[in-house]
């Protein structure tokens, strides 16, 4: 099986400016809050690159971010209510090392939690 690897250059300043750490929210909202569909987006797109999905034993679907930022917590927690769906946040503390796709993981995280039928 052959790993197969994008590499895209942007040569950009205000992609650069956009996207630069530590992330602004406030410099991302009006891009994200463009419309249900972006908002959709941007959590689809966090969900892919830090988030799980499970089922609990009541047969629920569970959707979880984890994220060392809780600012993005707080806001992905803020786009979901808006697109009218319920979630919870959770602060999580990690004695020990952990991975989570390739990444590994230290200190404490905030996950927001949303839950659905299945």
């Amino acid at each position: 099986m052959s790993l197969q690897r994008w590499i895209v250059k942007i040569y950009s300043r205000e992609f650069y400016e956009l996207l630069r750490k530590p992330v602004d929210i406030e410099r991302l909202k009006p891009y994200v809050e463009h419309c249900k569909e972006c908002m959709a987006a941007f959590i689809r797109g966090l969900a892919d690159a830090e988030g799980s999905v499970a089922k609990d034993a009541a047969n629920l679907g569970r959707i979880r971010i984890l994220n060392a930022n809780c600012r993005i917590i707080r806001y992905t927690a803020e786009l979901l209510k808006k697109l009218e769906i319920e979630a919870k946040i959770y602060k999580r503390t990690m004695k020990r090392r952990f991975t989570i796709n390739r990444r590994c993981y230290k200190r404490v995280l905030t996950c927001v939690v949303f839950h659905g039928h299945t």
